[in-house]
């Protein structure tokens, strides 16, 4: 069970460093959505009053953890963090140098999951089907009124004036303001990780913060004081908004399943828009902070949110079908797995 649950957790991990999947995707495909939820919902005022009142009883606070299927969301919670340490710099490398595969793979993936989140629909009447419109436009709409290059090129011209400018007063002002900002966009990025359909890191995305927070991670290992402030103020945004929306959640699933799941599978298909791999994108001077220095890196790809259709002919499109049937492929064998 801890391997399973461990696995589960370091593929929702690896969805949520993608900007445009959304590991909740993958806890409703995975089928624990509804257990990680409840779960979650456990820890409340009660629980923190207990806590209080006995700080040194190890044994009782052992035995409510235990009672808040503590073992379960460690085994979640380890692999999630693992897998975004592990991997955040290789999925931020192959997505700057085979975003189409990358996004192809994940597309597939999400298409084949739709029958699997379907089928645990109990009843579908009309009133399930606009629940499910609704899920979708949302999605569809957050995904292309927002163009997430718009705000990597803000920042890095902030970046840039600063460079030439050599402004250290006003980097530092800048630093505090966006360590609050940074904490506001992950208790929103929480409640988007927690939805399916809507991802997080889309979130980090169109705020500009995506690689501000991939690349602390990615660097966690140099120990530099601005990527720990960063990766801090993501950790308490993320505990703050989880604390507040799970509630919500547990509610409308208690007491409106069917017509949640079909909001939820709503989101899951609007959100389809936002890894549609084929994506224009420009390049331009990137400015970015590193450690206590501003780098400037040339022609760097900012992909937009305005798509086109490759010749079917070419190798571009021949390799991202390859990884979209890949995609398709891996959820076919676990709606497999899933009915054994």
């Amino acid at each position: 069970m801890f391997i399973k649950e461990f696995i589960f957790g370091m593929i929702i991990g690896i969805a949520n460093v993608i900007p445009g999947v959304s590991g909740g995707t993958f806890a409703l495909i995975l089928g624990i959505y509804d257990k990680l939820i409840e779960a979650l919902n456990k820890y409340d005022k009660e629980f923190l009053l207990i806590v209080i009142k006995n700080i040194f009883n190890f044994e009782l606070i052992y035995k409510e953890l235990k009672k808040r299927d503590f073992i379960f969301l460690m085994n979640i919670f380890l692999g999630a963090v693992i897998s975004i340490i592990l991997t955040s710099k290789l999925i931020s490398y192959s997505i700057e140098h085979y975003y189409e595969y990358v996004y192809s793979l994940f597309f597939g993936l999400i298409l084949g999951s739709i029958p699997v989140v379907l089928k645990r629909i109990r009843k579908f009447s009309y009133s399930e089907a606009l629940f499910l419109f609704l899920g979708v436009f949302i999605t569809f709409y957050i995904t292309y009124r927002f163009d997430p290059a718009v705000k990597v090129i803000k920042k890095s011209e902030y970046y840039m004036n600063l460079y030439y400018a050599k402004d250290l007063v006003n980097m530092v002002e800048y630093e505090i303001q966006d360590l609050i900002s940074i904490f506001f966009v992950s208790m929103l990025a929480i409640s988007a990780m927690i939805l399916p359909g809507i991802s997080g890191s889309f979130i980090f995305l169109i705020s500009g913060k995506y690689f501000v927070v991939i690349n602390a991670i990615s660097r966690i290992s140099k120990f530099y004081l601005n990527d720990i402030l960063i990766i801090f103020s993501v950790m308490l945004g993320i505990i703050v908004g989880m604390l507040v929306f799970v509630r919500l959640l547990k509610f409308l699933l208690n007491n409106y399943y069917d017509k949640t799941l079909s909001f939820l599978l709503g989101l899951v298909i609007g959100g389809l828009y936002a890894i549609y791999p084929f994506k224009y994108y420009k390049l331009i001077d990137l400015y970015q902070k590193i450690g206590d220095k501003i780098v400037h890196i040339p022609n760097y790809k900012v992909y937009t949110n305005s798509i086109y259709i490759p010749s079917l002919s070419s190798n571009l499109f021949i390799i991202s079908l390859i990884f979209f049937l890949l995609g398709i492929a891996i959820m076919a064998i676990f709606m497999r797995y899933d009915k054994e």
